[in-house]
């Protein structure tokens, strides 16, 4: 519509666009109250350019995947319809009311209660709703759709603008966007241990699918393994990967000056298998895998003060939540007791974190009633305008709007009599922001999240001084994923730039000191894999 056209939609659009500056040029006198360092302009300036040259990556692979898909659905959706009778075995209105009249539990199919109902309600439910849940499961993977979305956005054989500078609120970490690098589906593990997934790839590059049930039992899981390795470099080229070595637990053991993690890091051990030998009271060399497993949960979340965990919700609709929940979602089967176990020891073996949750605390309520800075470590917390503000070792801010301390409902146990959980009243930081539903609302907080806010964004600053030396260096960094730098090189150079690429990662800031190390391991590859 024009001014001719339509005049009356066009004067509507008019003054839409003079509210829209209106409101831009409020939110840039907002902004000019905190303007960014000369380091994060620099570092924005890195991430423009790294987002604009994009992604190279196989276009053949990924419309060869998608035809395999296809035919794959195709026969799914046929068993399906075999076994159910149904016109549209893919509708769940047709679909769940077939299921639930034969045993199944819930009333919706999402993943994850296809998943508990396969896993914990099988032998309530008939041998067809079964057979036809592991079709369904297989037929709606939602990983797979990355693919057409990397055609839907490539630009001459690349995928640009995969990254949002400071999409994560508050830490200012990165946010995936677009095909979502930084979302990628892990590779099944049995793929993953035997070393096959190139073999897979291989055979997806074929169609042959009958060599990937070979492999596998699930073609579709396969094809999902194989989305990472999409990302390929072009001839003459390869990938230089690296990546920061448990660095969030790093990071947690030097903000918490806590000696035990800090000697872990020091020695170059592997932090979980030295919990693990701890816990369960072995040689760090007889640690058996499923003692790592259950300890990685431990060493990666109850630093940031999760419970063991309970379930809510009604049967069979439950969800769970705190380290067991926590256990769950990493795919790492536990008990509820053992959940509970790992938060209790850990707790009892690194004091000096249980001990920080509980000073930031202090130092919130102190700041937020006296309006006068306050340093925990080397966290420096004050109060400037609507924001209470924490400055990082960087000097970057978190920001927390329209803080306030109100009363909160903590549950501190649960009663041995009715089986409820028993809590207590007590004095709690709030603040402003979007929740999980991205609705603005009061969030609460607490020590273990204020911590998991720091330690997420210190690490982010170490993988950003990372970025910005490696870009001085030479290096074409097209992408990074989590605490992992990924530059495109010249193949006969790529040995050299893995090296210079790791020698920038572990190269410490001047606010980092000497006592903890920084690690990072640098790889080659054609395709990527991690």
């Amino acid at each position: 519509n024009t001014a001719q056209t339509d005049p009356a939609k066009w004067a509507t659009f008019v003054e839409y666009g003079r509210r829209d500056v209106i409101a831009e040029r409020a939110a840039g006198r907002k902004l000019s109250l905190y303007p960014m360092s000369p380091f994060e302009q620099n570092l924005w300036y890195i991430d423009q350019h790294i987002n604009e040259r994009g992604i190279p990556f196989d276009k053949k692979f990924v419309e060869t995947a998608l035809r395999v898909i296809a035919k794959e659905k195709k026969r799914l959706v046929s068993e399906m319809k075999a076994i159910t009778r149904l016109e549209n075995p893919t509708s769940g209105a047709q679909l769940l009311p077939w299921l639930r009249e034969r045993g199944y539990p819930f009333t919706n199919l999402k993943s994850a209660s296809i998943k508990k109902a396969r896993e914990d309600w099988d032998w309530n439910m008939t041998d067809d709703a079964n057979d036809v849940l592991a079709l369904h499961a297989e037929a709606a993977r939602s990983s797979v759709t990355k693919l057409q979305k990397m055609l839907d956005i490539e630009v001459d054989g690349v995928l640009c603008y995969t990254m949002q500078f400071a999409g994560a609120g508050r830490t200012a970490r990165w946010a995936g966007r677009a095909v979502q690098v930084q979302n990628l589906p892990r590779p099944l593990r049995e793929l993953e241990e035997q070393g096959m997934l190139l073999a897979a790839r291989d055979a997806i590059m074929r169609e042959d699918i009958e060599f990937l049930r070979l492999l596998v039992s699930s073609p579709m899981g396969a094809i999902a393994s194989c989305i990472r390795t999409a990302i390929k470099a072009p001839p003459g080229y390869e990938y230089a990967t690296c990546d920061l070595a448990s660095i969030e637990s790093v990071v947690i053991a030097w903000l918490s000056g806590c000696d035990k993690l800090i000697e872990v890091f020091q020695k170059n051990l592997d932090v979980y298998k030295v919990f693990a030998s701890k816990m369960y009271k072995v040689d760090y060399e007889q640690v058996e895998k499923w003692m790592r497993q259950h300890a990685k949960p431990g060493v990666l979340g109850a630093g940031f003060r999760l419970s063991g965990g309970m379930e809510l919700g009604e049967y069979p609709e439950v969800i769970k939540t705190g380290l067991w929940g926590y256990a769950e979602n990493m795919g790492i089967e536990m008990s509820q007791k053992d959940a509970a176990a790992v938060v209790k020891f850990f707790r009892e073996e690194y004091t000096e974190i249980v001990e920080l949750w509980y000073e930031l605390e202090r130092a919130v309520a102190k700041v937020m009633n006296t309006k006068e800075p306050v340093r925990v470590g080397p966290i420096l917390m004050d109060v400037k305008g609507p924001f209470l503000r924490m400055r990082l070792p960087s000097g970057r801010y978190l920001h927390y709007l329209r803080p306030k301390m109100i009363w909160q409902k903590i549950k501190v146990g649960i009663d041995k009599k009715t089986g409820k959980p028993k809590y207590k009243s007590k004095k709690g930081f709030t603040y402003e922001g979007y929740n999980t539903k991205k609705k603005w609302t009061r969030i609460d907080s607490h020590g273990g999240k204020i911590v998991e806010n720091l330690v997420q964004a210190i690490a982010r600053e170490l993988l950003a001084a990372g970025l910005v030396k490696a870009w001085k260096a030479g290096l074409d960094v097209r992408m990074h994923v989590h605490d992992e730098i990924v530059a495109l090189v010249k193949t006969k150079l790529a040995e050299i730039s893995a090296s210079t690429l790791e020698e920038q990662m572990i190269e410490k800031p001047k606010w980092w000191g000497e006592e903890v190390p920084i690690r990072a391991k640098a790889d080659v590859v054609e395709c990527y894999q991690k």
